[in-house]
Formats: C-alpha cells, structure tokens, sequence
C-alpha cells in the first residue's frame, strides 16, 4: 500500500474534525471508534476498515472519496493475462466389498 494514503487520509480526518469543532476524544465517542483508533488515523499510522471509513462520512457528512486521494488512470490500468487451461481427467473410484 502506498504511505502517502494513509497520511492523506489522517489530514483529512484531522480537518474534518477540527472544522466541525470537535476533539478526538468527542470524535470517538460519537463514531463509536477508540480514541487511540482516532489518534492513528490522524497521524498515519492506521487506516480505517470499510465500516469505519463509512461511520467517519456519515459524521462529517461527506462522501468516501472526499476523505481519499484521487487515483491516477494510470494505476487503474490492469495487464492482461492469458491463461492456458487444462482439462484435468477424473477417475472414480469403486471400493469392493
């Protein structure tokens, strides 16, 4: 995972909360997320889970993407891989009695 997502991710988690006026600690309990979670995320050390990332835009009432960087076309370009495929022959198996 590129570093810069998490930082970029943390800042606007910080100016989010700064801008509503709140502290970490009221962030926490409002989002239900630990204050260490909180102090993680803004600082670039942690990212959040899907659910998180949700909980965070429905407090700030914002959109996921507002709170993530914008990614470049060319890393979105995926290779095309040719793949050979085998047919593989099944045997059955009698057991006798």
């Amino acid at each position: 995972m590129d570093s810069s997502l998490p930082k970029y991710f943390g800042a606007k988690v910080k100016e989010n909360r700064i801008r509503m006026g709140l502290t970490q600690i009221h962030l926490a309990q409002i989002t239900g997320l630990t204050r260490v979670s909180i102090i993680n995320m803004e600082s670039g050390r942690h990212s959040p889970t899907l659910n998180g990332l949700m909980i965070l835009c429905s407090c700030f009432g914002c959109q996921p993407n507002d709170l993530l960087p914008r990614v470049k076309k060319k890393q979105l370009q995926v290779k095309e891989k040719r793949v050979r495929i085998v047919k593989v022959k099944t045997y059955k198996t009698f057991k006798f009695i």
